[in-house]
């Protein structure tokens, strides 16, 4: 006899294809689709954090605001600190990183190719 939190833990089964399915098979694809949500929801947060980190590389580039890399070096001891009280692991942490590097280096990458462009636009107006 299955307790209450078991039967409520596996959605009511109500289609043709559940029927096909065996309970084993039924709960193992049920946890198939969560770790998939997670996977889409981890990515989702991942892009959201890139943005973010991107606005801000971008603002710093523009305003002059702290150089990026200063930017970069106060998140990083950050992340660290986080890690080292245990909110963070040393993956997650990694994985943060990454994402705020590759933001860094895309922002860099179009701020040299707009100071690029603006240069020869400056160049051939003066000709």
């Amino acid at each position: 006899m299955k307790s209450a939190a078991a039967a409520a833990a596996v959605p009511q089964r109500h289609s043709s294809l559940e029927d096909d399915l065996s309970e084993v098979e039924f709960s193992e694809l049920v946890e198939r689709l969560k770790f998939v949500d997670l996977i889409y929801t981890e990515y989702g947060l991942e892009d959201v954090l890139y943005k973010l980190a991107k606005l801000m590389f971008d603002d710093s580039l523009a305003h002059d605001v702290g150089t990026p890399d200063s930017i970069l070096s106060k998140l990083n001891a950050y992340l660290a600190s986080e890690e080292k009280e245990g909110r963070l692991t040393p993956d997650l942490t990694k994985r943060i990183q990454e994402v705020l590097v590759s933001s860094l280096f895309d922002a860099l990458q179009e701020d040299a190719l707009g100071k690029i462009a603006g240069a020869s636009a400056t160049t051939s107006h003066s000709t």
